[in-house]
C-alpha cells in the first residue's frame, strides 16, 4: 500500500534532503528534481521504508554490498527519459512503481541496468516487466506499442548499434565542465596554474591529465629515480564538476618492513565557486598504505565491487573509497563530513590501474606490471 496520504510534507522533505546528502558524500547519481516529488508521493510504504533504510546506512558508510546500485536505480526511476523509453514497449510505469518492480526483480538476480539497456533484443524481459504492470495502467482493447513497430531514430531498432540506450545519467548530466583540455601532449602539470587549470581542459565525462613519464620506461627505473629535485613525477589528475583528484606515486612514509616501498598519494580539492579551476590551496592529502594498494587494484580490475579505507590522518578522520558504478567507477575521499567524489569512466580507469600497478612494481627489482596483476588475481582466487 502507498504511504498514508496524511504523511507530512516535512517527512518527504527530510528524506529528499538525506538523499541529496548521500549523493554528495558517496558520489551516487542524483534524482531528477522535477520528478522527485511525484516519485516520493507515489512510493508504497514498504518501498519507501526500504529506500530510507538504505539511505540512512549509506550516509554512515555502512550499507550492504551492492546497495548503492539500488540508489542509482531509484534516481533513474525519477527520470522521464527512462519512463518514456519503456512506454515505447507498452510499459506504462510510474517512477515509483518501476522502482518497486526493480526491487522485486533484483531479488531474482536481475541486473536492472543491463536488462533495461538490452530490452530491444530480449522480448522475454519485456514480457516479464509487462506482467508487473499495475492493472490500471493497461488499457483493455487498446493496441500496445511494439518495439519492432518503432522505426524512428530514437527507437531501439533505429538506434545505432554502437550507441545503446542507457537510462543511467552520465557524469556531466548537470552541465559539462568548463574549459578545454591539453589532451595527450604530455605537458608538465607543474607549469600550469592550479586556479586556471580548467581553462585548458576538454569537455569530457570525467576529465583527466597525465604527468610526463618518459623518465619511467619501466617500474624498476622509476624506483631508482625516486623524487629527486627536478625529476619528472608519475601522476594522474582526475577532474569532476565538484572536485578533482591528483594521484601520484610517492615513497611510503612509514619505515620498518615497508621502507622504500612506493604507494599512491591522493590530493583532493573542491571546485571553485566560479566553476573555473579548483582550490588546491585547500587540498586534502591522503597517502595509501602498502597493505591497501592490492585491494584498490582488485577493485579497478573488477575482482571486487568496492573498497573503503578509514582512519587515515593524524586524528584518524580521513577516508578514501573506490567503487564500481554504471559506466566506470567513482573515487571518493574525505575527512569527517567533508567529501570529494569524482567519477572515473572505464577508459580513464585503465590509466589509474596502470599507475597503481607501477607503484607496486617498484617494490622489487625486475617486477613488472603484469607480475603485479597476476599477484592480485591470485590473492583473490582467480
Amino acid at each position: 500500500m502507498r504511504h498514508p496520504p496524511g504523511t507530512p510534507k516535512s517527512q518527504d522533505a527530510a528524506l529528499e534532503q538525506l538523499w541529496r546528502q548521500v549523493c554528495a558524500s558517496r558520489g551516487t547519481p542524483a534524482p531528477d528534481p522535477a520528478g522527485l516529488a511525484r516519485f516520493m508521493e507515489d512510493l508504497e510504504t514498504h518501498v519507501r521504508e526500504k529506500l530510507q533504510s538504505v539511505l540512512l546506512l549509506a550516509a554512515r558508510g555502512r550499507e550492504a554490498p551492492g546497495e548503492l546500485s539500488l540508489l542509482s536505480w531509484a534516481a533513474s526511476c525519477t527520470r522521464p527519459a527512462l519512463l518514456e523509453r519503456l512506454a515505447t514497449y507498452g510499459l506504462a510505469f510510474t517512477g515509483a512503481h518501476l522502482f518497486a518492480c526493480g526491487l522485486r526483480l533484483r531479488e531474482q538476480g536481475w541486473d536492472m541496468q543491463h536488462r533495461i539497456a538490452q530490452l530491444a533484443g530480449n522480448p522475454a524481459d519485456v514480457d516479464t516487466l509487462r506482467a508487473l504492470l499495475p492493472v490500471k495502467t493497461v488499457a483493455l482493447g487498446a493496441p500496445q506499442a511494439h518495439p519492432q513497430e518503432q522505426s524512428g531514430p530514437d527507437s531501439p531498432e533505429g538506434r545505432a548499434v554502437d550507441k545503446p540506450f542507457s537510462p543511467w545519467p552520465e557524469d556531466d548530466e548537470y552541465g559539462p565542465p568548463d574549459g578545454q583540455a591539453p589532451g595527450w601532449e604530455e605537458e608538465p602539470m607543474d607549469d600550469m596554474p592550479a586556479s586556471n587549470l580548467s581553462a585548458s581542459l576538454p569537455v569530457l565525462l570525467t576529465r583527466f591529465a597525465r604527468q610526463r613519464s618518459e623518465a619511467f620506461p619501466n617500474a624498476s627505473g622509476a624506483a631508482s629515480a625516486g623524487h629527486s629535485p627536478g625529476a619528472p613525477r608519475l601522476r594522474l589528475r582526475l577532474f569532476g564538476k565538484a572536485a578533482a583528484h591528483t594521484l601520484e606515486i610517492t615513497p611510503h612514509r612509514r619505515g620498518g618492513d615497508f621502507l622504500g616501498v612506493h604507494v599512491v598519494s591522493i590530493d583532493s580539492a573542491p571546485a571553485l565557486g566560479s566553476g573555473v579551476g579548483y582550490a588546491w590551496e585547500r587540498k586534502l592529502v591522503i597517502q595509501l598504505t602498502p597493505e591497501e594498494m592490492p585491494a584498490v587494484i582488485a577493485t579497478l580490475m573488477g575482482l571486487i565491487p568496492s573498497v573503503r579505507f578509514g582512519h587515515h590522518g593524524a586524528d584518524r578522520s580521513k577516508f578514501v573509497e573506490l567503487r564500481r558504478q554504471e559506466n566506470g567507477l567513482v573515487l571518493v575521499t574525505g575527512e569527517r563530513a567533508l567529501s570529494y567524489a569524482v567519477p572515473v569512466p572505464a577508459g580513464t580507469a585503465c590509466y589509474v590501474l596502470d599507475l597503481f600497478c607501477r607503484a607496486m612494481a617498484m617494490a622489487a627489482p625486475g617486477r613488472s606490471v603484469a607480475d603485479v596483476l597476476m599477484l592480485v588475481k591470485s590473492a583473490h582466487g582467480f
